[in-house]
């Protein structure tokens, strides 16, 4: 129990003795020496209204002390009142004024985490006690604690005095570094400890820094606790490895889901809606929205592995699942008996669930959830008709739109490999398969198609003029940092079709440094402009380009990146310009623009149906889920980050590697394929059971076309975990996950990176 609630008790404890010892002794002297002629008794009710009237000061003189001690007692009542009552009042209210500025410590019973960092931003706060209090899935009795390096703000505080929170969330003020600002939060008494950085700091690095001394406190006061730790700079994360349970950098994982819209159109949108949490609205303005809204109220779920699926292959069950019960089985967390320990694999096709796995699903409710947990074995037999005609072990190639690997791939530990892969071959030649040297300390670094020669000047890859460009990706930007978008756009695994050349706009030339970031990548080249201007824009090749992406553009005259309200100024009016420029020319071009306040989403097409979107609002609903431009994956915010996210995106380390050779899995990545014509009209429920039980493919979610009459969209939006009866068009984009295989098992190793390392065809 914390001060406040403690001096609450004993204030109300005195008072109700003092009341009921002063009514007692009130009423006995003058039942007990009152004179009997003429003179009515007092009762009980009479005297607790007299000592009431007596204690507050009022005395109104209806009821009076007529005997000796009965007005002995009235005096003592007064002292006692003006000698006790005020200092445990004031104290009470000291103790209280103390909460709400932040001090005061823990004393909750319930399971509860500590989350460390500054919390001035509302919005921000909200999504902290929503992401943890609100999800279905999250223990009901879990409680918040924050230890907060800042005083809570008006508004923080009546936030924290709303029903849902009041007794499940404590705010408190203090130092990771103090221990006794730890021992008010019961850290080692804690489920777990988040350590999260103010994004808005003068100073990234220093920050950083900051809260791995924090880490390092945390750990040092309590060892015990799985301690997790989100970082603003990538490099951050190697003083951090002993000392945490994971380590995330907001900035690479912003890079991986941005380079991913850019590859597969709205799958950024797709992964982000599956950690956002989100209802259903119960009403809609346009049809697209009703479909929209129901996907995006899909979230992730791990339970353990029903006993009923033991042994039974990955494919068949996420069949059963889907069509029982409209939950999608795409990843589970196997448990690797020859190193004890646990490794998540994204559709694992023919692999055989374990009694220890964990499976992942993808579902709206945990209503359903429950039942796929609950499910018994007379219930699975009834329902479980599994077609015994689908084999995953005989995948079928005639299913023309697809193209589908029957290979197997294998690796050495090393970081460049040897041999023909069975990845697409791309490059004529002049690529490798490797890991790329990251321009900070840090080993994980993805599998990527590398140069084997990467250029060595800096003039080698600068463009003058891009006007006759065609098919580019054009990206605007106010600085080179983009290692890790170069990482997942140059991912192994991405086919040539979408392996396309890569054109940065900046102001300014890279920096040594930022230039042998960017060297060892194939077709990346830079050009000088200033994407405000449409002359520059049109030199760098905007109406040739495929797809462009505006990042981080410079808001002020100095050329920095403005931090309050209208901190997105920039990246929104080089949106506006683009369109602008796509409009005269009659194109429709698909652009991502990177955001840093969620709620300017709406100003990137400021006259699109504002009456819904204020609705929306009122709905308590987070209306930039429902804008256009994000309903169409062309905008991204904030990530919050799990290790299926950055398999799914093709973020895949040696460790990953090994694991899924150990288990003879081949590894699954996110992609998106077209609708195959012959499901045109069919449901969604057929395309999946063709998919899974035939091609060993996990469909999640489709990219429905835009500017459909009966749906009144006039771009195209993302449908997550569609219902079994939806129709498939044409024109849609079916978001799968889908192995990459290889055809011959690496036979040399190669320790030498760069050296003998055989062409990719």
């Amino acid at each position: 129990m914390n001060v406040y609630k403690e001096r609450l008790v004993v204030l109300v404890a005195s008072l109700i003795s003092y009341f009921y010892v002063s009514m007692c002794l009130f009423h006995y002297c003058e039942s007990r020496f009152r004179p009997e002629e003429g003179l009515a008794d007092i009762g009980l009710l009479e005297s607790l209204y007299f000592t009431t009237m007596t204690v507050s000061t009022v005395g109104y003189g209806d009821i009076t002390a007529i005997t000796i001690p009965g007005r002995v007692v009235v005096i003592l009542l007064i002292l006692a009142s003006l000698m006790v009552l005020p200092g445990l009042i004031s104290n009470t209210i000291e103790a209280f004024a103390l909460q709400r500025a932040g001090g005061g410590s823990y004393g909750g019973l319930q399971p509860f985490v500590v989350i460390c960092g500054t919390f001035e931003n509302p919005v921000r706060f909200m999504d902290v006690l929503n992401s943890l209090l609100n999800r279905e899935l999250s223990n009901n009795k879990l409680n918040i604690v924050f230890l907060a390096r800042n005083e809570p703000s008006q508004t923080i505080n009546t936030i924290l005095s709303e029903v849902q929170f009041k007794n499940r969330v404590t705010y408190l003020q203090g130092s990771a570094l103090d221990a006794t600002d730890m021992e008010r939060v019961k850290l080692r008494l804690a489920e777990a400890a988040f350590i999260l950085p103010d994004r808005n700091a003068a100073d990234l690095k220093q920050e950083d820094e900051h809260n791995t001394i924090r880490a390092w406190a945390f750990n040092d006061f309590a060892v015990d606790i799985p301690l997790f730790v989100y970082n603003l700079l990538p490099e951050t994360e190697t003083f951090q490895h002993k000392t945490t349970r994971a380590t995330v950098c907001i900035d690479s994982l912003k890079q991986i889901l941005i380079g991913y819209n850019c590859l597969y159109e709205g799958a950024g949108t797709l992964m982000v809606n599956l950690l956002q949490q989100s209802s259903p609205q119960s009403r809609y303005h346009e049809p697209w929205q009703a479909e929209y809204g129901d996907g995006s109220g899909n979230e992730v779920y791990s339970i353990p592995v029903n006993q009923m699926f033991v042994r039974q292959r990955f494919a068949d069950i996420s069949w059963y699942l889907f069509r029982e019960f409209q939950v999608i089985l795409f990843a589970v967390n196997a448990y690797v008996p020859q190193r004890a320990c646990s490794h998540l694999l994204l559709n694992p096709g023919a692999y055989e669930l374990g009694p220890r796995d964990q499976l992942l699903l993808i579902a709206q409710d945990m209503v359903y959830v429950q039942k796929v947990r609950k499910l018994t074995l007379e219930e699975y037999n009834k329902s479980a008709h599994l077609e015994s005609n689908a084999s995953v072990d005989n995948i079928s190639s005639s299913f023309e739109p697809i193209e589908l690997s029957n290979s197997e791939f294998n690796m050495n530990d090393t970081k460049t490999f040897t041999d023909r892969s069975g990845f697409p071959p791309i490059g004529d030649g002049i690529l490798q398969i490797g890991q790329p040297d990251p321009p900070y300390v840090d080993a994980r670094v993805p599998l990527c198609r590398l140069l084997q020669y990467p250029a060595v000047n800096i003039r080698a890859s600068q463009v003058t003029d891009a006007s006759h460009m065609k098919g580019h990706l054009l990206i605007a930007t106010g600085c080179y940092n983009v290692f890790r978008l170069l990482c997942t756009l140059r991912s192994v695994h991405v086919s040539e079709d979408d392996f396309k050349p890569i054109l940065f706009m900046c102001e300014r030339e890279p920096t040594e440094e930022e230039f042998c970031g960017m060297a060892p990548f194939p077709m990346v080249y830079w050009i000088l402009g200033n994407p405000r201007k449409k002359r520059d824009l049109l030199r760098a090749g905007v109406e040739g380009a495929e797809k462009v992406v505006v990042l981080d553009i410079p808001s002020g005259r100095d050329g920095g990146v403005e931090q309050g309200d209208f901190a997105d100024s920039g990246a929104i009016m080089v949106s506006h310009l683009i369109h602008d420029i796509f409009h005269e020319k009659g194109q429709r071009k698909y652009v991502v623009v990177e955001l840093v306040r969620r709620s300017h989403i709406k100003f990137l097409r400021p006259g699109t149906k504002r009456r819904a979107v204020s609705e929306t609002a009122e709905a308590a609903v987070d209306e930039f889920l429902y804008a256009p431009v994000y309903a169409a994956g062309r905008t991204y915010h904030n990530s919050s980050v799990l290790d299926m996210f950055k398999l799914m995106c093709g973020v895949r380390y040696q460790n990953n590697v090994e694991l899924d050779r150990l288990l003879g899995i081949n590894p699954a990545y996110l992609s998106s394929i077209d609708a195959p014509a012959a499901y045109e009209g069919k449901t969604f429920s057929s395309l999946y059971r063709d998919l899974a039980l035939r091609h060993g493919i996990i469909p999640i979610g489709l990219l429905r076309n835009a500017d459909d009459p009966a749906m009144g969209n006039k771009l195209s939006f993302v449908v997550t975990n569609p219902p079994p009866s939806l129709l498939v068009r044409r024109k849609d984009k079916v978001y799968v996950l889908r192995a990459v295989n290889t055809e011959e098992v690496v036979e040399e190793t190669v320790k030498d990176r760069g050296k003998g390392v055989e062409n990719i065809d």
